[in-house]
């Protein structure tokens, strides 16, 4: 959602570390999946964020820069490749054949089947942590909108 947030307003993003940031005050629908995702107008107003989240990395940034020539980068198609266009394919191809160009070491590596798996997964775990996040939400709702008294104090 971040994402497609981002690049339909033109808005730059992060989202930190699992639990860099606490939920504290924040609806939860899933503890699992959940993340703070913090947007900005700019990649200076998300340093200011971060700031104030004291936000910081584990490890410090390395001096030298990254560098292509040597890098072992992989490349995988999901269970929702077919579904590619063919601006996608192009693009992928493109990019593995730059990377290579320059020295990059790139390989196709080759999910399990079970991965096929993954968004009926993340479905489950969603609706089950999400139906017990928001229950009582739920049925106080109910009782706010109904005609009848379903108990009194």
């Amino acid at each position: 959602m971040l994402l497609i947030a981002s690049r339909n307003y033109s808005l730059t993003i992060s989202q930190p570390t699992w639990n860099a940031i606490s939920r504290e005050g924040l609806a939860v629908y899933s503890l699992t999946l959940d993340t703070l995702g913090l947007y900005a107008r700019s990649i200076a107003d998300l340093q200011l964020l971060s700031n104030v989240f004291r936000l910081a990395d584990d490890t410090p940034i390395p001096a030298s820069p990254f560098q292509i020539p040597g890098a072992k980068i992989a490349f995988t198609k999901t269970h929702i490749w077919p579904k590619a266009g063919p601006g996608l394919k192009a693009a992928w191809e493109k990019a593995k054949a730059l990377l290579e160009s320059k020295g990059a070491v790139v390989e196709e590596l080759e999910m399990p089947e079970e991965f096929g798996n993954i968004t009926e997964w993340h479905d489950r775990v969603c609706k089950g942590e999400g139906r017990s996040s928001f229950l009582g939400s739920k049925y106080f709702a109910l009782i706010q909108t109904s005609d009848h008294t379903v108990f009194s104090l």
